[in-house]
């Protein structure tokens, strides 16, 4: 879906609600934060033409997607899950957390890499 924000985002940016801004979205900035989405230029579908205009980032709401992520809570293996890290719009392996993003469908192999993930 087709979604403004006022910050500059890129593919695999993790996003979160804009709670200064109606029908925005910004980076996501602490760890285990809820209703997180991941931008996603390369879709296969858009939707969200509804103002007649086509402005803002294409965001995943399901499916499968390239995600930011760092090692700050271990590298990460397949099947694990994530969550938001508190790098901003970046995510990490989810140990104890409430919410997560969804599950890896890749290894890490870097400390800051993009891999693939299965969005819940």
């Amino acid at each position: 879906e087709m979604i403004e924000s006022k910050q500059e985002l890129e593919k695999g940016d993790i996003v979160v609600v804009d709670t200064e801004n109606d029908d925005m979205v910004v980076k996501s900035y602490e760890k285990d934060m809820p209703n997180v989405k991941v931008v996603n230029p390369d879709a296969t579908m858009i939707i969200g033409n509804w103002k007649g205009t086509w402005s803002g980032y294409a965001v995943s709401l399901a499916g499968r997607v390239f995600v930011k992520v760092t090692d700050e809570n271990g590298l990460i293996k397949r099947g694990d899950l994530i969550t938001t890290s508190s790098k901003e719009g970046y995510a990490m392996k989810c140990d104890d957390c409430k919410y997560w993003i969804g599950t890896a469908m890749q290894e890490q192999n870097e400390s800051e890499d993009m891999i693939l993930v299965l969005l819940n």
